[in-house]
């Protein structure tokens, strides 16, 4: 049973030796030679492709939509680097596996040409969705990014000066996550149930309830008595990425707070919770890396919605996007 209703389901080898598990739906609109972007939807932690399984239903028909598990979450599998520095699961890393992958599954268009993409990411996946802009700017023709800064502000913030780390402590988990193998590994898995649980419920607003399951869906995978451990050591990997490489790479393209650039020459869709909003002036800060009017910023939900906004807020969240689809691309 597929649990994307309407969707097929695949995992594609990539050349890095990754596989990638996705939910692939093509709209009909497809044959008829309209040339629409493919919206592409990137769970973040602890999460897998299912965040999205009633989401998809916000999304106009006219979208092809490509729903993958990101590289080492859910079913998708990719191991640590050899070499120990975690580059494998760095954003510029998954970014190739993500497009190689879209490619495969998606073809090219009725012209033959290679499809345009919009990715539209929340918490880690917004990471790898700004990346796709900066990396393949000729593939990528909007972003959506949900409930998140770019890296380097996020690790900026935490300083003394800060009222005295406040960032630090709500991003403990960055810190901890990224810290020497295999340390953070061994301690999750011996409760893994009890982590992300915990997790979970620190991180969802007061009003929120585990319909349809999205809450579970994103604890099996860790749970799973033969894959579990796996997916642990590959957030721990991508955590290990945003503190090194990530920044890096973000530092490099202008993602500086010291000195932003108006990198982003694309639609960005900014969606964040009161939460985020209370830490970053994240309209300030996602505006000073695009150029002028193309940035959509709203907050969605009130003091009961949490982090996981696409969950908590489903019917706000997807009114917003259509509203940002519809003002940027039509039939």
């Amino acid at each position: 049973m597929v649990d994307l209703i309407g969707f097929v389901e695949q995992i594609t080898p990539v050349s890095s030796g990754a596989h990638i598990f996705s939910y692939f739906r093509r709209s009909p609109a497809v044959a008829k030679g309209t040339n629409l972007p493919v919206l592409v939807l990137l769970h973040g932690f602890p999460q897998n492709s299912l965040m999205w399984k009633t989401f998809v239903e916000e999304i106009p028909g006219e979208y092809s939509v490509f729903v993958p598990d990101l590289p080492g979450y859910g079913k998708s599998t990719k191991a640590a680097s050899p070499s120990g520095d975690s580059l494998a699961h760095s954003k510029r890393e998954w970014a190739k596996d993500i497009i190689e992958a879209i490619d495969i599954v998606v073809g090219l268009t009725r012209s033959g040409d290679l499809v345009k993409v919009v990715p539209y990411g929340h918490d880690r996946g917004g990471r790898l969705a700004y990346r796709l802009a900066l990396d393949f700017p000729d593939r990528v023709s909007g972003a959506g990014v949900l409930d998140i800064v770019p890296t380097p502000f996020v690790w900026g913030n935490m300083k003394l000066e800060n009222n005295t780390h406040r960032e630090t402590k709500s991003s403990w988990h960055w810190v901890f996550l990224s810290s020497p193998r295999p340390f953070p590994e061994t301690l999750i898995s011996s409760n893994a149930e009890f982590f992300f649980n915990n997790l979970i419920q620190r991180w969802t607003g007061a009003d929120t309830q585990d319909s349809p399951n999205w809450m579970s869906d994103a604890v099996k995978q860790y749970t799973d008595l033969e894959n579990g451990k796996d997916r642990v050591v590959a957030s721990c990997e991508d955590y290990r990425a945003g503190a090194t490489h990530d920044i890096e790479h973000d530092l490099q393209a202008g993602v500086n707070p010291a000195n932003p650039s108006r990198v982003f020459k694309i639609p960005l869709l900014v969606l964040s919770s009161m939460h985020l909003l209370r830490r970053f002036a994240v309209g300030e800060i996602w505006e000073s890396l695009a150029s002028e009017g193309l940035v959509t910023n709203h907050q969605v939900g009130g003091e009961g919605t949490g982090h996981f906004l696409v969950n908590e807020a489903q019917s706000e969240v997807g009114q917003r996007t259509r509203d940002w689809l519809k003002e940027n691309w039509s039939v």
